[in-house]
């Protein structure tokens, strides 16, 4: 019995986990925005806000990528340029959200015939499933960026008194410690604009990881 009511105290945190995340994503014009990508779920587009805010402090959305590390390695000498596996710098969690996030897309691609569908098709048959993944979560990334980096000014103040808000919920202890992402303002965070080198250690990121136990972080 005691095992079982431990099991439904867990379920009962998740679930006001799920219920913040999706409450947050709801105020903020920054996750609706990229939520609309395929593949960009609750919980993705919350966990790249906290991490990157308007990312701004990227030249373009390659070099997002590069700092998630989904670009592959290379190895150039002599003149030739040997390519290998991704990188797998920056960040783990979000590299592995945006890879499970097209993986959910890739399940469904079968049988459209929309021009992304078909790239998509072509890109399986020829490089294999699991390339795939790691290519559309790549271009994801980059229009991730894009979206960010274009927000209005009006959208960043609507982000920016939500942030507000959720920091007063998270002190007077409304919402449990393992629902709370970084509550730092992602806009006005000095650390990420001044971000000029893709091999920093990425920054930590206190969020939830409630994907692979309650549902899938589908679009």
């Amino acid at each position: 019995m005691a095992l079982v009511q431990h099991l439904r105290a867990l379920e009962e945190e998740i679930a006001v986990a799920e219920g913040w995340i999706r409450s947050f994503m709801n105020r903020s014009a920054l996750c609706q925005k990229i939520a609309a990508v395929p593949g960009v779920g609750p919980i993705t587009a919350t966990a790249i806000v906290a991490a990157v805010g308007r990312a701004d402090g990227f030249r373009n959305g390659r070099h997002l990528a590069a700092w998630l590390g989904l670009v592959p390695r290379q190895h150039s000498s002599g003149g030739k340029s040997q390519l290998y596996g991704i990188s797998k710098r920056g960040d783990k969690y979000l590299r592995t959200l945006l890879i499970h996030g097209a993986r959910s897309v890739l399940i469904r691609v079968s049988g459209k015939l929309d021009a992304r569908s078909r790239w998509l098709q072509e890109l399986i048959a020829r490089r294999g499933y699991n390339r795939a993944c790691v290519a559309l979560a790549n271009k994801n990334a980059r229009i991730i960026q894009v979206l960010l980096s274009t927000l209005s000014d009006r959208a960043v103040r609507s982000t920016q008194s939500i942030s507000t808000m959720a920091q007063h919920a998270s002190s007077h202890r409304e919402i449990p410690a393992c629902a709370c992402v970084s509550l730092k303002d992602p806009v006005q965070d000095q650390a990420v604009s001044s971000r000029n080198s893709l091999h920093r250690p990425s920054p930590k990121i206190v969020h939830p990881d409630v994907n692979a136990r309650t549902f899938a972080d589908l679009p």
